[in-house]
């Protein structure tokens, strides 16, 4: 009979702590703050407790867009956790949440001379636009191990946190490319493919091209404490007579020692067609160091290559060029052959025959046609008479000389101009005085 009323005291106490664990898990402590918030179910089962960043920092903390934002949720127990620790979901505008450490750290603390069961998680937050920003409560279940050997699971919930969020730099804008980590390593490698050939040259430096050749650019950028959808893009595209292949980029995330170290890698092959130089651009990338809260560049140098012309290639490139100088040299050809033909029985042109006349110091011949040609334009014989003005008649005595100046022979050829006849012009109005 006593052994029967002890079992039933003991069913009746475990059943009062089940409701009791089952009635607090919603509860929520009221003495807490922004940085260090915790829940506790009312008889003290399961404590939960979460807050942003260093633990050791109060009050309402700033961070850069992208920056990483580590969530801590710690979930303790003083007796043993015996079931998974379920965490809610988050969700949060312009907030990119991501469990990057899917295990949690486990270990335990003394505690007011008690031992308690501890887990620790880590949930990444990377804030996309400035603004302050408020995360809910984040619903936490775990079970653990009641008195009288039981499980008892229960849910609890975090209180809500918030934070602010603003542009780092003033050189920083939508339209410019950066990237906000603790740490970028950048690495670059060439190879350049010999036309058909197999094998790759490394060492590009001093690598003259051919058209026809190939050559390969790998740009890797690794950043601590990121994501690789938050790296820029990085090789721009090239534009003049290069040909590019561009392959799928490779985003890597992983956690390395306790960091979280993201990557991501570009890879553009060009294929040489044209002669000349062929430059591929540098790359520069702006940097927020969340350790040092600076803004730095990320420099990455590019190549200028000297290729040669192969004939297909020449031809490809001036094949219109050369093929326009071909048909203006025919047209030339044809030209003279035919100007030589139609002043074969017939006399020279003016102009000609004056040259030639220069050309063989033929100064009475070069004479007689200056004079020709007045005649032609001003039907006179005379050049004192084509013009009254001294320096014309400077001239007309000059050419008399013997030998004349070849300046003063081309200056005067030059001059001799058929007078201008006005034609069609409106006559002039009659005076008053014989209108009246």
């Amino acid at each position: 009979m006593n052994n029967t009323m002890v079992r039933i005291k003991r069913l009746l106490l475990l059943c009062i702590v089940s409701i009791g664990v089952f009635c607090g898990q919603t509860v929520l402590a009221t003495e807490v703050n922004e940085s260090s918030l915790s829940t506790q179910d009312k008889n003290g089962l399961i404590e939960v407790k979460a807050w942003l960043g260093d633990s050791a920092k109060e009050g309402l903390q700033t961070y850069a867009i992208n920056e990483q934002i580590i969530l801590n949720i710690e979930v303790s127990t003083p007796r043993w956790l015996t079931g998974g620790t379920r965490i809610g979901s988050i969700e949060m505008p312009d907030v990119i949440v991501k469990q990057r450490n899917t295990l949690a750290t486990n270990y335990t603390e003394r505690r007011n001379g008690q031992t308690w069961s501890i887990q620790h998680w880590e949930i990444t937050l990377y804030p996309q636009a400035s603004g302050q920003y408020r995360l809910p409560p984040i619903a936490v279940g775990a079970q653990v191990s009641a008195p009288g050997g039981n499980n008892v699971r229960a849910t609890l919930y975090t209180e809500p946190l918030s934070f602010m969020v603003n542009l780092p730099s003033v050189m920083l804008s939508d339209e410019v490319s950066w990237l906000a980590a603790s740490d970028v390593s950048v690495q670059q490698d060439w190879t350049v493919m010999r036309g058909t050939d197999s094998r790759g040259v490394q060492d590009v430096s001093q690598t003259v091209l051919k058209v026809g050749d190939v050559v390969t650019r790998k740009v890797k950028v690794e950043g601590t404490d990121t994501l690789s959808v938050l790296i820029p893009p990085l090789i721009a595209p090239t534009l003049g007579d290069v040909q590019s292949y561009a392959q799928p980029d490779v985003l890597i995330d992983s956690q390395v020692r306790g960091k979280y170290i993201s990557s991501r890698e570009e890879e553009v092959t060009y294929v040489i067609q044209s002669g000349g130089e062929v430059t591929l651009s540098p790359i520069a990338m702006y940097w927020w160091n969340t350790k040092t809260k600076q803004l730095e560049v990320l420099q990455v140098e590019g190549r200028t290559f000297s290729v040669k012309h192969t004939f297909r290639s020449m031809l490809t490139q001036y094949g219109t060029v050369l093929f326009m100088v071909m048909v203006g040299l025919l047209g030339c050809g044809f030209g003279a052959r035919e100007i030589r033909r139609f002043y074969t029985n017939r006399p020279l042109p003016l102009w000609l025959q004056f040259v030639r006349a220069l050309k063989n110091k033929q100064w009475a011949t070069a004479r007689v046609l200056v004079y020709r040609k007045q005649r032609y334009l001003a039907n006179q014989l005379e050049l004192s008479r084509y013009c009254s003005e001294s320096h014309w008649q400077k001239k007309s005595r000059a050419v008399q000389l013997n030998p004349p100046s070849r300046f003063m022979l081309i200056s005067i050829w030059f001059q001799l101009k058929r007078p201008f006849k006005k034609r069609h012009l409106i006559p002039r109005a009659l005076p008053l005085d014989k209108l009246a």
